[in-house]
């Protein structure tokens, strides 16, 4: 019977879970106002949790909730404003980030900035991506066509990098095949599919770009860790 109560007394909070839920799975509200519905709703899941199990704020597990909401929420706040160009410049490569659209994608890059996945495009006899895709084990060189290209648009951020694709071929004639032999899953990651973002670092490097750096952090949050510190440093 308390606990009974005490769910009735969350009536608000839970009202207010599943309306952000429902938000996240069916409107098309801004990917920064989706990001921050998503962490307000793991803060009130907190909350609940707290009252019913009478869990102390200032008890470790309150202090790890506190952390973690406060981790991800820095992550939201600072997906405001993501970089993107809406014209292609066939000179150069771009940096793809794929916007998150199921729940369970939003719910993977809670730990990130507003983007679940990444990958590379690239100009020769037409436009090239370079990705991570289901049902593969490592990279895929994907022809992107002209009557497809607005549709990218609405699905990625494609970012304009400070590196020409003439002097990259010069440079480094097999980068294609360097990329796509890169496997998407392996012990750094620890097996999980996150190493889209890593095997970009053969490009993404000082002796080929000013901007686009990736450190390569013995973490399994890698890819998380560099995005946020390229967001902070205004790259993306």
């Amino acid at each position: 019977m308390e606990l009974l109560c005490k769910i009735i007394n969350c009536y608000d909070y839970i009202g207010a879970v599943i309306l952000l839920l429902y938000m996240i799975l069916k409107t098309n509200a801004s990917q920064y106002i989706k990001g921050l519905g998503l962490v307000l709703a793991f803060d009130m899941i907190f909350t609940i949790q707290n009252y019913l199990f009478n869990i102390d704020i200032f008890s470790w597990i309150g202090l790890i909730e506190t952390v973690l909401i406060s981790y991800y929420l820095f992550c939201k706040l600072i997906s405001y404003n993501i970089k993107f160009d809406t014209e292609l410049d066939k000179k150069y490569i771009y940096f793809m980030m794929y916007k998150p659209k199921s729940l369970m994608q939003w719910l993977r890059n809670i730990n990130n900035i507003n983007v679940c996945s990444t990958g590379l495009m690239a100009y020769s006899d037409k436009w090239y991506s370079y990705q991570m895709r289901y049902g593969f084990k490592t990279m895929q060189k994907l022809p992107r066509y002209d009557r497809t290209i607005n549709s990218l648009f609405n699905d990625y951020y494609l970012v304009k990098t400070d590196i020409l694709k003439k002097e990259l071929d010069l440079q480094f004639a097999d980068w294609e095949e360097v990329l796509q032999s890169q496997k998407a899953r392996q012990w750094r990651t620890l097996w999980r599919r996150t190493n889209c973002f890593r095997s970009l670092r053969f490009i993404f490097n000082k002796k080929y770009s000013k901007k686009f750096i990736i450190h390569d952090l013995l973490l399994p949050m890698n890819a998380e860790i560099n995005l946020v510190i390229w967001k902070l440093k205004g790259v993306i």
